[in-house]
């Protein structure tokens, strides 16, 4: 269900203003009851029956592993093993299916609207970097969500060089944004961490996420790594001061005729703050 904010009063522009400058609201305190409800029926799922994990809700490397292991061959078919029709896979499969292959974990932070699901948690995604046995290898990235199900993966199998090399800068380690935007940008931000939104042109996509940094007195530094068709990295910044647009407004202007160009903020670039409107950025340009 869409929320349009109405901010009327002081009192409410200052508080939202606040908020702002912190994270997404994670709506725990407004779905709790349902969340754990769910939480409870994965739970008690035994194995053989649809849906079963060996660890619901994954919390350590090993557990995600096993999550990955049980949906990834319950969607080849369990016991009967159908390897994938598309060849770039086969390297997976193969992988997952001996259970030769080793992952390095990180989460996803959610800020798209979906982060406030009322039947499940979706605070962030977990994303794991599939690496071969015995080369180590990165063959693939397999997204999984707050429960351990499997989103979607990609492989880097079968791609050219030059669009393997974009693949692996596709998705950076969060670290790797501290040295870039110091070296390129000329600006001192930690606190990095890898997010999903909604943004404009496809950008932090799950699959492409972005990296939020926190700068001084309250901004942040969102660090888009560079897409297909863009020249370069891009950054933006926003703060407790930003506009703010309404997710009607967001949408009014995705489906008309002028798109980003249209609107009160045109030509400006939002990303998606939870689940109730879209922050206003502003590009940062390179020294």
């Amino acid at each position: 269900m869409k929320r349009i904010l109405a901010f009327v009063g002081c009192g409410l522009v200052v508080a939202a203003a606040a908020a702002l400058a912190q994270d997404p609201p994670d709506c725990a305190s407004k779905y709790r009851e349902q969340w754990d409800k769910r939480r409870a029926e994965l739970a008690d799922l035994k194995p053989g029956q649809p849906g079963y994990l060996p660890f619901p809700y994954p919390t350590t490397k090993d557990q995600v592993r096993a999550d990955l292991r049980e949906d990834y061959m319950r969607m080849r078919g369990g016991e009967r093993r159908h390897p994938p029709t598309l060849a770039s896979e086969l390297t997976l499969y193969r992988a997952i299916k001996t259970n030769r292959f080793e992952i390095e974990v990180e989460h996803i932070e959610n800020w798209t609207p979906g982060r406030c699901n009322p039947r499940r948690e979706a605070r962030y995604e977990i994303l794991a970097r599939v690496f071969a046995v015995p080369n180590g290898e990165e063959i693939a990235r397999v997204y999984l969500t707050q429960e351990g199900y499997l989103n979607t993966w990609n492989m880097s199998q079968g791609l050219s060089e030059d669009l393997k090399a974009l693949w692996k800068r596709s998705v950076p380690k969060a670290a790797e944004g501290n040295g870039l935007v110091a070296g390129r940008f000329g600006i001192k931000a930690t606190n990095a961490k890898l997010i999903h939104g909604t943004m404009e042109g496809s950008r932090c996509f799950l699959i492409r996420p972005c990296v939020l940094l926190e700068g001084e007195a309250g901004r942040r530094y969102l660090w888009v790594p560079r897409m297909p068709g863009v020249p370069e990295d891009e950054l933006f910044e926003f703060d407790s001061g930003s506009e703010r647009m309404s997710l009607q407004e967001v949408l009014e202007r995705a489906s008309s005729r002028g798109g980003i160009q249209s609107g009160k903020f045109a030509g400006q670039l939002s990303l998606s703050f939870g689940a109730e409107y879209h922050i206003v950025l502003k590009k940062v340009e390179q020294q």
